[in-house]
């Protein structure tokens, strides 16, 4: 007897994204885990053995990064900048995930974020009642969390803000769930199926991003469904008239709150980002050859509050202190591009505005957090690439999305004994 499987390539692959991406957001420090590398390599084993073909605009930005960073660092030992070697490795090793851009015109990445973030949002939600009803409960998750480390995923605590006290629980891919928040709240505002369960997921995947208590994802969350709203009553004549005063009062309390964070000296993040740049600042004074072709990744630079730094948190200062003003343009453009070809090629992409609303914030947060230049932030290119490049994403004549030819199964055939 013939027993016969047929095994569909490219839903293995997609399938093996899944959880990729899962475990990447539920573990992306790989501390608990311990998944990240091996189904990384699966997934690129996968995409081999699945798609012949690679378009030529995506080997770009890998060629773009790599090379970039072989070149600098090279510039920088030449010049006498030595990099740390651990620092240098997690770098290179996080910067590998951007090998799967190659595939990006075949893999869907966006929808497969929305799980995995319910699931923090769950644990959010259970962290942060504990800490408002149960100290004891409070003190046991503190204890387990922080028997990793630094490379614990979520971070427990109060903070003060502007003389306010808040709980913060948060969760270090949070900033990533304002991408797929901004399409559920856009869908929620302007299609009419599903208003229910469309505002139910803008609130649960955005729940974790406010619970972190980090200003800049508070403030690029609330100020992208402020985008939205206003976006929306812009169709009408007296929505118009509204638009206009909210933008109004909107940017009027923007920048009070803005200038009152900023005056906030309870607030130790803000007094060490200061001081970061004024040292990310001397440093280069000091070595203008930096501007040019940067020291390389890894390398260190003195800081008054971390002593020899190999990294700030001013992340676009620190990609030309590691690749030099022309590089480090060229590296910013790799994040830029897909923006770019959301708005051009044959058909439309749905959600192409939420998305490139919430990606601008992301870039924004990006700016003075940790989240670019790690597996997050090549995670969040991911997204980007392949939404814009996969043609199944786009609508065409008849307004639904075209479907690629699915690869043909293959058997594997054997004889019983």
């Amino acid at each position: 007897m013939a027993i016969t499987l047929r095994l569909s390539k490219p839903k293995l692959t997609d399938s093996i994204m899944a959880i990729f991406v899962f475990v990447l957001i539920l573990d992306p420090s790989n501390y608990y885990l311990g998944l990240k590398s091996p189904l990384f390599f699966l997934a690129i084993v996968a995409c081999l053995s699945t798609y012949n073909s690679i378009p030529s605009k995506v080997v770009v930005p890998v060629c773009v990064i790599y090379g970039g960073m072989l070149f600098t660092s090279m510039m920088g030992f030449l010049s006498g900048h030595t990099p740390e070697s651990d620092t240098l490795a997690f770098f290179y090793k996080s910067f590998l995930m951007i090998f799967l851009i190659l595939w990006s015109n075949h893999l869907r990445i966006l929808e497969k974020v929305l799980f995995p973030a319910l699931l923090v949002s769950g644990l959010v939600i259970f962290i942060y009642i504990s800490m408002l009803t149960s100290p004891i409960l409070e003190k046991a998750i503190y204890a387990y969390l922080s028997s990793a480390g630094e490379s614990v995923p979520i971070l427990m605590g109060r903070r003060t803000f502007i003389g306010i006290e808040i709980i913060s629980v948060y969760h270090k891919v949070c900033v990533l769930f304002l991408l797929p928040m901004s399409i559920y709240c856009y869908k929620w505002l302007n299609e009419k199926r599903h208003k229910w369960k469309n505002f139910l997921l803008t609130f649960f995947v955005l729940l974790p991003v406010i619970a972190g208590g980090n200003r800049a994802n508070i403030l690029s969350g609330i100020a992208i469904i402020g985008i939205l709203l206003l976006q929306k009553l812009w169709q009408t004549r007296l929505g118009k008239v509204i638009s206009v005063f909210s933008v109004v009062i909107g940017t009027a309390g923007s920048l009070i709150l803005v200038s009152m964070l900023m005056s906030d000296t309870d607030e130790p993040s803000l007094s060490a980002k200061i001081s970061l740049f004024n040292s990310w600042y001397e440093h280069i004074i000091r070595h203008p050859s930096i501007l040019l072709w940067g020291q390389g990744i890894g390398t260190t630079f003195a800081t008054e509050v971390r002593g020899e730094a190999t990294i700030s948190e001013w992340t676009y200062l620190e990609l030309i202190r590691w690749f030099g003003v022309p590089i480090a343009l060229a590296v910013v453009t790799v994040y830029l591009y897909p923006m770019y070809r959301m708005f051009k090629g044959q058909g439309k992409l749905p959600y192409r505005k939420p998305l490139t609303i919430a990606y601008i914030f992301y870039l924004l947060v990006g700016a003075t957090n940790p989240v670019l230049l790690n597996s997050t932030g090549m995670l969040s290119l991911l997204i980007m690439y392949s939404y814009a490049l996969n043609p199944t994403y786009r609508l065409h004549d008849k307004s639904q999305p075209i479907v690629l030819p699915e690869a043909k199964c293959y058997n594997i055939s054997s004889s019983s004994f």
